[in-house]
């Protein structure tokens, strides 16, 4: 717990969460930013809405992107029914939410891609890459349009989550203005998979 290493914490988004500045989705690993006084927090809280960090994410898909690097804008509301669920909607019903994307390896029906969301919705990455037929492996929630294969190989040793990761941070710091950048690189159960797809599934 973060209290127990640095004591007390702001807790800008609500109590049960000290020191904590944003949010990142269940079972996406990587990095996270923390404040540890109330000026350094409320800075960072409002760099977060003012869309001022610069964030990367590294996302093992389904299917091969048709292109190197494209932009997804695609608005964004609550699914029907499902308050813990997101949906692209027609423009004019929900949020705007833009995610800029680069196809960095291809392999045999997967793709390695570079994430770069420009809002922050929530699941905005999973559900923009879905509604383009690239949904992430190993999302049991948005899983693109029905009918798409989205197959296994027995043998793969795929994430048992979805595999996305917060690989990158960049912003000033909320006191002294310093640019700051932070790298984080895959955790090991994306590695795995990716080693497992450059030998078996290698791609152009």
């Amino acid at each position: 717990r973060l209290t127990e290493r640095y004591g007390s914490l702001p807790s800008p988004q609500g109590e049960d969460r000290p020191g904590i500045v944003h949010r990142l989705d269940a079972d996406t690993s990587g990095l996270i930013v923390v404040g540890r006084s109330e000026e350094a927090a409320a800075g960072l809280v409002e760099a977060f809405r003012g869309h001022r960090v610069e964030k990367r994410y590294l996302a093992i898909v389904f299917g091969v992107p048709r292109f190197d690097s494209d932009w997804i804008e695609a608005p964004l509301g609550r699914a029907t029914g499902r308050a813990d669920r997101v949906r692209v909607v027609e423009p004019g019903e929900g949020r705007d939410a833009r995610t800029f994307y680069r196809t960095l390896e291809r392999f045999e029906r997967f793709a390695l891609v570079e994430a770069l969301p420009e809002t922050g919705r929530t699941h905005q990455i999973r559900v923009h890459l879905a509604s383009i037929d690239h949904p992430l492996v190993g999302d049991r929630v948005y899983r693109g349009r029905r009918g798409l294969s989205r197959k296994l190989p027995r043998e793969a040793p795929a994430p048992k989550r979805h595999a996305l990761h917060a690989a990158g941070l960049g912003f000033e710091h909320p006191v002294t203005g310093e640019p700051l950048a932070f790298e984080s690189a895959p955790p090991a159960d994306m590695e795995r998979f990716l080693r497992w797809l450059r030998v078996n599934a290698a791609g152009s």
